[in-house]
């Protein structure tokens, strides 16, 4: 795969497992379509020294069109959550400038091991 997106971080309640989701490219072109684009849920390995050494693992992995409100806006914030049986949530939101309430734009995902 080689490069991947993250757009955000989260750790499991042990504090142990750093998990992750984000875009990558799957022809190294780095022209991100719903046809070349995947998303992906990736992990690290237990207790990583820093962020700079994790040797991520896949966890899940599926093309962006099944997601297209995921991965074609930029999003303001992107927060996401884990639970201590792997249960992954991110949650995004994107308010365009100067815009009201009512157009705020939450997308989620939720990853689900079991």
């Amino acid at each position: 795969m080689g490069n991947i997106k993250l757009d955000c971080l989260a750790v499991n309640p042990n504090n142990t497992i750093v998990y992750g989701i984000g875009n990558a490219y799957i022809d190294g072109t780095y022209t991100f379509t719903q046809e070349k684009g995947v998303l992906l849920l990736v992990r690290s390995e237990p207790n990583p020294i820093s962020l700079k050494s994790i040797k991520w693992t896949i966890v899940s992995i599926a093309q962006a069109k099944f997601f297209p409100s995921y991965w074609s806006q930029a999003f303001d914030s992107v927060d996401c959550a884990v639970s201590r049986t792997g249960v992954f949530t991110a949650l995004a939101v994107n308010k365009p400038a100067n815009q009201s309430q009512d157009s705020i734009n939450w997308t989620g995902i939720k990853y689900d091991p079991a």
